[in-house]
């Protein structure tokens, strides 16, 4: 069982780092914080919105706290756009 202790929008990120499933350099991106084993030290995972738009059939994509960050993601998109 996978745990996910924080799912964070981050829209503009500080350090340019790249998506750690494709190696796209990243903007506005999901970062996850957990642990894939009861036993496994927690990890950071940067997730690019083309990869999260991939695995929206994924069951890990209706956890709560990833609803939450893809939440915040879709709110703050419109208002970047309009401007």
């Amino acid at each position: 069982m996978s745990w996910i202790i924080a799912a964070r929008y981050v829209h503009r990120p500080r350090i340019a780092r790249r998506c750690d499933d494709c190696g796209r350099r990243l903007g506005p991106h999901i970062y996850l914080y957990g642990r894939a084993h009861d036993t496994d030290p927690p990890s950071a995972m940067r997730l690019c919105a083309s990869h999260l738009d991939a695995m929206t059939h994924h069951k890990a994509m209706t956890h709560p706290k990833i609803v939450a960050a893809l939440a915040e993601g879709a709110r703050r998109t419109p208002d970047e756009e309009a401007a």
